[in-house]
């Protein structure tokens, strides 16, 4: 189960939107958490959320 909440980027315009009060995100369970939390890191400095922590979860990621 997981939550989703749709983020709006400001626009090519360059108005400024109100910014989410983003603290902490988590990713995974996963193949590629890692990978992941890098990617998920870099979207955050580019849309200049610079002060959020990602980590991983300890949990390992099952195929079945």
């Amino acid at each position: 189960m997981s939550r989703h909440l749709p983020i709006a980027y400001p626009s090519s315009d360059g108005a400024p939107l109100k910014r989410l009060a983003i603290t902490e995100i988590m990713v995974g369970p996963s193949r590629h958490k890692e990978i992941s939390a890098y990617s998920v890191s870099a979207l955050l400095k580019q849309k200049g959320y610079e002060a959020v922590a990602v980590s991983v979860s300890p949990i390992p990621f099952q195929a079945t």
